[in-house]
This record gives structure tokens, C-alpha cells and sequence, in this order.
């Protein structure tokens, strides 16, 4: 028997999106970093929009207008997005942002937020490891790595055949940076947030997501479930580590 939300889930999920769109400002962004916040934030604009057209679908309102706008009329001319309008170009924000503009047919500014990705592999102040720090002077981060190709792989996925798209770029960086995934793993299954840093469980989760999303099988990750479980605290944690051990990641 197929699975349906139940009133509850769905009432819930009425109140989460009412919440949302309740932080958006008058320029068309989304209160950053907090919601006390007055100025609008770039990644936050991008974490709603993609969260909000995911969830409930693209809908044909002026608040998906308005904060489209806000988003293209914020990209840095390197192609990127920054963190607050006018600083400089940053690999996660420009990742979530590509993402929610894949919902809403921007294809030029997709197109020159990908480029500005997969240029942002090349650390200018250190080695190469394919794969994505937090901007191109920085070492390379598990979760940038992360956020980076979820970004690619998801458009590859739901826009495969837009023209200008540099498919085979998108595709390689992505093999590229899930090797590099696979040798910064520590020995007991964790990762680290760089390859030099502590062990954390927050890395690990994100590690893991982006190896799933690719198709690596859960089961060859036992001793990252373990790594998981030992940070559960009064019992919290358990289910979502379950269903990382058990279930692909395909969204």
C-alpha cells in the first residue's frame, strides 16, 4: 500500500513554507544569516528558493519573481555569487544559487554559475585536489565538495540536455571529486571538514550524501555508520543514521 502524508505531515509542511515566505523582504531576498536579520542574504535567498520549488513545486507567484531577480541581479561577473551583494564570489553560495535557479529557467546565469564551479576547482594558493574549497584560495572542504556536486549532479539530472551546459566538464568533476572523497576518508569511516582537521560527524554526513548521490552502495560504509552512531547523544540521531546506512540519496 503506497505511502501518503498524513494531515498532520501536510499541515506541517503548509506552516513551513508560510515560514518561509514570511522572511522575505521588499528587494525580493530572503532575511540572512537569522531572522532577526533586516539586509537580505544571498544564500539564504538561494537555500529558500530551492527548498521552497523542491518541496511544493515551481509555482507562478511574484515571490519566485521577485527573488529571481534578486539572485541574478546579485552574480559577480566571475560568474559566482558571494555571500552579501557585493562580495566576493563563493563556491557554496554559488552552488545553492545555480540550484534554485534551475527551477526557474535562468539558463545564461546556470550556465556562468557553473563555469564560475568547476573554475573554483583550481586552488591558486596551494595543490591541486580536485575537488572544492569554500573559494579558489582556499583548501579544498568536504562540504563545498559536497554542496558542489549535489549542484552538478542534480542538474545534469533535471536540465540534461540545456544548451551551453559543459556536460562533459560536469560530468569529470564529479568522478574527480569522489575519488578525492575517497582518500581523505579516515580509517575509522569519518571525514574530516579538510584533509588536515578533526574527525566530524557533520562532514561524514555530507561525505556520505554526496558518494550516495553518485551511486556508491550504502553498505560498503559500515564503519562511517558506526563513526555516526557514536556521536548520537540521548538517543537523537539514530533514525537518520539508519536511513543513510540503508537508502541511496538520489534527490
Amino acid at each position: 500500500m503506497p505511502w501518503e502524508p498524513t494531515e498532520e505531515i501536510e499541515g506541517n509542511l503548509d506552516r513551513l513554507r508560510r515560514r518561509l515566505l514570511a522572511l522575505q523582504n521588499q528587494d525580493g531576498g530572503f532575511k540572512g544569516f537569522h531572522v532577526h536579520d533586516v539586509a537580505s542574504g544571498v544564500w539564504t535567498t538561494a537555500e529558500a528558493v530551492h527548498i521552497l520549488c523542491k518541496t511544493f513545486g515551481v509555482p507562478n507567484e511574484p515571490w519566485l519573481e521577485e527573488a529571481v531577480a534578486y539572485l541574478t541581479a546579485h552574480q559577480n561577473a566571475d560568474g559566482g555569487w558571494p555571500f552579501r551583494p557585493r562580495g566576493k564570489s563563493i563556491t557554496d553560495i554559488s552552488a545553492w544559487v545555480c540550484l534554485a535557479l534551475g527551477h526557474s529557467g535562468c539558463t545564461e546565469a546556470v550556465r556562468r554559475g557553473i563555469e564560475f564551479i568547476l573554475a573554483s576547482r583550481n586552488n591558486e594558493n596551494g595543490p591541486d585536489e580536485e575537488a572544492w574549497g569554500l573559494t579558489r584560495f582556499e583548501v579544498d572542504r568536504v562540504y563545498s565538495t559536497w554542496i558542489a556536486s549535489y549542484c552538478l549532479h542534480r542538474l545534469l539530472r533535471v536540465t540534461p540536455e540545456v544548451p551551453g551546459f559543459p556536460v562533459v566538464e560536469m560530468r569529470t568533476a564529479l568522478a574527480e571529486a569522489r575519488l578525492w572523497l575517497l582518500r581523505v576518508r579516515n580509517e575509522d569511516g569519518s571525514w574530516a571538514a579538510t584533509r588536515a582537521g578533526a574527525p566530524s560527524h557533520t562532514s561524514t554526513a555530507v561525505a556520505l550524501l554526496a558518494l550516495f548521490t553518485q551511486g556508491d552502495d550504502p553498505s560498503d560504509f559500515r564503519s562511517s555508520y558506526r563513526y555516526l552512531r557514536s556521536g548520537m547523544k540521548n538517543g537523537l540521531g539514530s533514525r537518520r543514521a539508519k536511513s543513510w546506512s540503508r537508502r541511496r540519496v538520489t534527490n
